[in-house]
């Protein structure tokens, strides 16, 4: 742990089949409290999926530690586990990265509260949920002018489509999102335009009629606009059972989270995973994600 909070750890502690482990966080002001196995031998050309059994009486965080081939780490988040106040199982893909040799997979407390686990096990996902061919998805999220000023223009010029997903109380605020007549240009360009929300609020901090008020308010504006969206996004990736199934009712046929790795055909497809490009993030970074993509016949 790290930070400044007062920890206990247990173990063992009953668990769902067996022995498990047990950390209760208090006076919490920074930092994690949390457990991890020792690192395991990995490939950047395999795809693994991790999980765990537990109980937490607060949203936990799970985060991948990889042990890099020049002795640094790196890191990746990969899940916000929800509260559970019985046993729930919890799953998420990884993808490594290049020269990564090992990893270990971090489970947190960020606040006050008690998480218990058990039954962690990290497996190479096998080839047969493979899809046929390697993909690639384009998404930009809040309808940002920017985006139809800079993106479109190289997309055009390429002979690509992306995706759109626009927060629609946004639309045409000031100089920084987009008016309903740019998102029209992008649809007519034979790109997707699909939801975010109405106001891009955590939505995992919101009651059940706020969740449906953003969610199923935000697909009726793009449908009064003459738009039919079919796929969503959840604002900063967070979202829990409940919200998907929201998502799910409202007729939206899949949605994606912000965890970093590629999706397999067994993924969930109310939670997809992406992975974040910004002004960081180098060419020969991008081209060898999607050499994987192709190679492995993921969906990136």
């Amino acid at each position: 742990d790290w930070g400044s909070m007062s920890v206990t750890y247990a173990y063992p502690v009953t668990g769902k089949t067996g022995k498990a482990a047990k950390v209760t966080v208090s006076n919490y002001s920074s930092g994690d409290a949390k457990w991890w196995f020792t690192h395991v031998p990995v490939s950047p050309s395999k795809m693994y999926i991790f999980s765990d059994a537990y109980m937490a009486t607060a949203v936990t965080n799970l985060t991948v530690e990889f042990l890099m081939s020049n002795g640094s780490y790196e890191y990746q988040w990969i899940g916000q586990p929800e509260i559970a106040s019985t046993w729930k199982n919890y799953s998420a893909y990884i993808t490594v990265p290049q020269g990564a040799v090992s990893l270990t997979i971090l489970h947190s407390m960020v606040s006050n509260g008690s998480l218990t686990i058990d039954d962690a096990s990290l497996t190479e996902v096998p080839q047969s949920s493979n899809f046929s061919q390697g993909m690639v998805t384009f998404t930009f999220d809040d309808g940002l002018s920017s985006q139809f000023q800079n993106a479109r223009g190289i997309l055009n010029q390429a002979g690509l489509k992306a995706s759109y997903y626009i927060i629609t109380q946004s639309v045409g605020d000031g100089s920084d999102y987009m008016a309903w007549s740019d998102i029209a240009t992008l649809r007519n360009d034979g790109n997707e335009i699909g939801g975010h929300t109405r106001t891009h609020d955590d939505l995992t901090l919101q009651t059940t009629a706020q969740q449906s008020s953003e969610i199923l308010g935000s697909y009726n504006d793009l449908l009064a606009q003459g738009f039919t969206p079919k796929t969503f996004v959840y604002p900063y990736g967070s979202l829990n059972s409940a919200i998907e199934q929201l998502v799910q009712n409202t007729g939206y046929l899949a949605a994606r989270g912000s965890y970093f790795g590629m999706n397999a055909s067994t993924v969930d497809k109310y939670d997809l995973y992406d992975i974040r490009v910004d002004q960081t993030t180098s060419a020969s970074s991008i081209n060898a994600l999607i050499n994987k993509a192709v190679a492995e016949k993921r969906w990136l």
